[in-house]
């Protein structure tokens, strides 16, 4: 999961400085003109306000219809939000501003439900072994995160290289498709097998409740 985040935030100003570049917008029969920097931040902020809303949603959407439905569903919308970046244009503005609304919405619940999961997974882990082993478990968690974004940066930097990227001069199409692949296909793909990853967690919310009961079974029991 963070490879597929760490991927894309390592060329986002890469993208649009040099794939999209500077593009004009019509608001309101007005028409401006916006460099990529101004591009560059815009993206950035809505994708943190829309991470914020969606983080928001979450609590609603996770009593709604579980923490591993509610993962998946989020995961799958903002893979295929990121994939879509694959069919467009530099002038496709106003599609990029708005898949990114759509990815960030989803997006951005996926780490507060993940880190649920981890508590799940401690529980579970009490529950079957008779060890309460929560630090091991947020431990490799926190350690799986930071090797994800050292990985997605220096393989993100290693692909800008074989394609060709050098700084602060036009791009040829090989580097600019890599870089549209770096905003949309690679990171999909690293994104696709952390769901097919996901398909195999089978703490629901039927067995939580009984490793919940159980456990306060046995501890009101320890405390007697």
């Amino acid at each position: 999961m963070i490879l597929f985040v760490a991927t894309r935030m390592s060329v986002t100003a890469h993208y649009f400085k040099y794939y999209v570049g500077d593009q004009q917008l019509t608001i309101f029969g007005k028409t401006y003109t916006f460099g990529f920097i101004a591009l560059t931040s815009a993206f950035n902020a809505i994708g943190q306000w829309l991470a914020i809303l969606g983080v928001i949603f979450t609590n609603f959407l996770v009593k709604k219809i579980g923490k591993k439905p509610a993962f998946l569903g989020l995961f799958i919308t903002a893979v295929i939000s990121t994939a879509a970046y694959f069919l467009f244009s530099p002038e496709d503005v106003v599609l990029i501003f708005v898949f990114q609304i759509i990815g960030s919405f989803t997006g951005g619940p996926l780490s507060p439900v993940i880190w649920a999961m981890y508590a799940d997974t401690a529980d579970y882990s009490e529950w079957k072994t008779g060890r309460r082993a929560t630090g091991l478990v947020f431990s490799a968690s926190q350690m799986s995160q930071q090797i994800g974004w050292a990985i997605g940066a220096f393989a993100a930097g290693m692909l800008l290289s074989t394609f060709g990227f050098q700084a602060n001069m036009e791009q040829n199409e090989d580097v600019k498709n890599g870089l549209k692949a770096l905003m949309s296909i690679i990171p999909a793909a690293a994104g696709v097998l952390a769901i097919i990853m996901s398909l195999f967690y089978k703490l629901d919310e039927k067995m939580m409740s009984q490793v919940e009961a159980d456990l306060s079974a046995q501890r009101a029991k320890g405390e007697a």
